[in-house]
């Protein structure tokens, strides 16, 4: 990291960016940034109703952040993908070509108001909306908008909040498709080796049914109860989501999480839960070091957007129901290789009729 902020500087530098008589507050800021990334090279086994298919992908992200300024933060990333909000992934196939390499995020944070953090732009969906799983949101995905996030600094009872308001798009008769996201949250340190985390969520839309072209476009799942090509249902959507971790005398890391959300519009197939366990090294940096995780997932037709949740999970479809399995172990530091297993199927009663079982064997180097 220190050595790939020595090189921003120095080309910084030879190009003039950075003048060598302003060795003050200018230097300062471009030594202390931030650069990073990923390279992940994955297998993927595809075994569905109608057909399996095997696939060799790969995916780059480099990544980096800078404060010019005290308590201004600017933070990017650019990855491999197209303009699947849901997946960074290239698949290797089309003759050697090259491939896509796309601004992921860009933002800029706000944090001059103790507890309070205000981000515009690009943003990662974890940095603004608080999430146990994937039942709701792809980790891929970096929503649009402002987002501001707010924090209590107390020890045993912490309160945390994100209020958010995301561009989803625009519709030419002016009613342009947004969210808003209201989400209030408690931290309870229950005792030294204790913790719980409680959220609500409400989800709040507006102009999305007056974009068809949004609605069935090639990033939703086409699982959605659809009529003349828009949304027959609202979306605003409840959502509730815990998080309890505790100290053992075998494993760095223990946590139960789930999440469950609500859709009031549609009288049936509107709601969806998401129940896990993780356990094992908090982080895996080094050699040995490793995590197992176990997940159950349903999620009802309409009980959220189908371009919005897992892409994984019976190919990014609602109407799912099934668990997952993960592994990841550590080859070397900052080197891990990990195994990703889907059992998805319909969420009603012939649930497997529609089978989509995904496995994953992903080989990643951090730096």
């Amino acid at each position: 990291m220190k050595k790939l902020s020595v090189l921003v500087l120095c080309t910084m530098c030879a190009a003039g960016a950075v003048k060598a008589e302003e060795p003050g507050k200018t230097l300062s800021w471009v030594q202390s940034m931030k650069i990073g990334g990923d390279l992940r090279f994955r297998y993927q086994n595809e075994d569905r109703s109608t057909y399996r298919r095997e696939r060799a992908r790969i995916r780059f992200r480099l990544q980096g952040e800078a404060m010019p300024v005290k308590d201004w933060l600017v933070a990017w990333g650019f990855a491999t993908g197209g303009t699947d909000p849901r997946s960074t992934n290239q698949t290797l196939d089309n003759g050697f070509e090259t491939k896509a390499f796309n601004l992921d995020y860009a933002y800029g944070s706000f944090k001059g108001v103790k507890g309070l953090n205000i981000k515009t732009g690009k943003i990662p969906v974890k940095k603004a909306i608080k999430t146990h799983g994937d039942l709701l949101w792809d980790s891929d995905i970096a929503v649009e908008g402002i987002a501001a996030g707010y924090m209590s600094d107390s020890k045993k009872l912490r309160f945390f909040g994100n209020v958010d308001y995301l561009i989803m798009d625009y519709a030419d008769n002016g009613n342009d498709p947004s969210m808003t996201v209201v989400q209030p949250g408690v931290i309870i340190q229950i005792n030294d080796g204790v913790k719980l985390e409680l959220n609500a969520a409400k989800y709040i839309l507006s102009g999305h049914k007056n974009a068809p072209a949004f609605a069935a476009s090639a990033n939703a799942g086409a699982s959605n109860t659809l009529t003349g090509g828009s949304y027959l249902y609202d979306y605003n959507c409840m959502s509730l989501g815990f998080n309890l971790t505790f100290d053992n005398p075998y494993f760095d890391k223990s946590a139960f999480f789930g999440e469950y959300v609500s859709n009031p519009d549609p009288s049936e197939e509107n709601t969806g839960l998401l129940a896990g366990i993780v356990f094992g090294a908090e982080e895996i940096k080094s050699y040995g070091q490793w995590q197992a995780k176990a997940v159950y997932r349903s999620l009802g037709k309409d009980a959220w957007m189908d371009w919005l949740s897992d892409s994984d999970a019976r190919d990014g479809r609602t109407d799912t129901a099934g668990p997952e399995f993960v592994f990841t172990y550590g080859l070397a530091e900052n080197v891990t290789l990990g195994v990703d297993y889907y059992i998805s199927g319909e969420a009603k009663e012939e649930a497997g009729d529609k089978k989509c079982d995904l496995g994953q064997l992903d080989l990643t180097y951090k730096f």
